[in-house]
């Protein structure tokens, strides 16, 4: 099921706020530039109007070699300025040396055929080998003059959704490199879940019927996602479904069993695991264990 839609309205206000002078070498150029854009995004809910107000700064040098991304946004009621129910900022800044700052996109929530809130997505951080998203998630309320919101650091390109009785669960995932390094980097999967009644976003566990939702369904994330919430059934969900001794060095590499000739490490404080055997059974026996 697709909940996510495009944005119904865009309207782009490119401004050059203030420039430096022309410069044909490194040496001679100093000072930032700042190039601001405008987005705008409404629906309507009932007999309300809904409006997404996003100012976005992109400053950056002559050379375009460093770029910093920050958005600020206003939420709007019947043309009216509602807050954050907590009254947190509503800013979002990105590290990101890529042109423009990074993309950043804004995306409808649909549920049950109604758009009910916005997703803003903006670079959190660049690398070469790894990059991250912020995830913002901004759902009105439909009773009260306020909103909700929750930003998040996702190493997915964007949300996954699945509808509940009472709201909406999105999944998203985080890196993990324990004791490898890229190549045999994870991704564990993580959850918020929206309750429509008391519009509240807070964060749950990933349980074994989440499983059918999640794009990434690797045994490594699945059984470190079961051990670092301390859920010994998705663990054990894991060991017997998604374990492959076909993939023995990529587990070997993760829990660094080449530099761990004959004890294993169990940090449950730490959620940590060093393990000196990947068999099947040695994953067993942390479940036993941890029981």
């Amino acid at each position: 099921m697709n909940l996510i839609h495009q944005i119904s309205m865009i309207i782009f206000i490119p401004s050059i706020l203030f420039s430096s002078n022309k410069c044909c070498s490194y040496e001679k150029c100093e000072g930032y530039k700042t190039k601001i854009s405008k987005d705008v995004s409404e629906f309507k809910f009932g007999n309300n109007n809904y409006r997404l107000i996003v100012d976005v700064f992109d400053t950056y040098n002559d050379f375009h070699i460093s770029h910093d991304l920050f958005i600020t946004y206003k939420v709007y009621k019947n043309n009216q300025l509602i807050n954050d129910i907590v009254k947190d900022d509503n800013t979002i800044k990105g590290d990101c040396n890529n042109l423009n700052g990074g993309e950043y996109s804004i995306e409808l929530i649909e549920d049950d055929k109604k758009y009910i809130g916005w997703i803003i997505y903006s670079p959190y951080y660049c690398g070469a080998s790894s990059s991250a998203d912020w995830g913002t998630i901004i759902i009105p309320s439909k009773n009260e003059n306020n909103y909700v919101k929750s930003k998040t650091k996702i190493w997915s390109n964007s949300f996954q959704f699945s509808k509940t009785t009472n709201g909406l669960n999105f999944y998203y995932t985080k890196q993990s490199w324990n004791q490898g390094g890229t190549w045999s980097s994870i991704y564990i999967p993580l959850k918020l879940h929206y309750d429509q009644k008391s519009n509240v976003i807070f964060s749950k566990n990933i349980e074994i019927e989440d499983i059918n939702f999640l794009k990434n369904k690797s045994f490594l994330g699945l059984f470190m996602s079961g051990f670092e919430s301390y859920n010994t059934d998705l663990m054990d969900y894991a060991v017997k479904n998604y374990f492959s001794e076909k993939e023995l060095d990529w587990y070997e590499s993760y829990f660094g069993t080449k530099h761990r000739s004959h004890t294993s490490i169990v940090d449950i404080k730490n959620k940590e695991i060093i393990l000196h055997d990947c068999s099947k059974n040695s994953f067993l026996k942390i479940i036993n264990d941890l029981k």
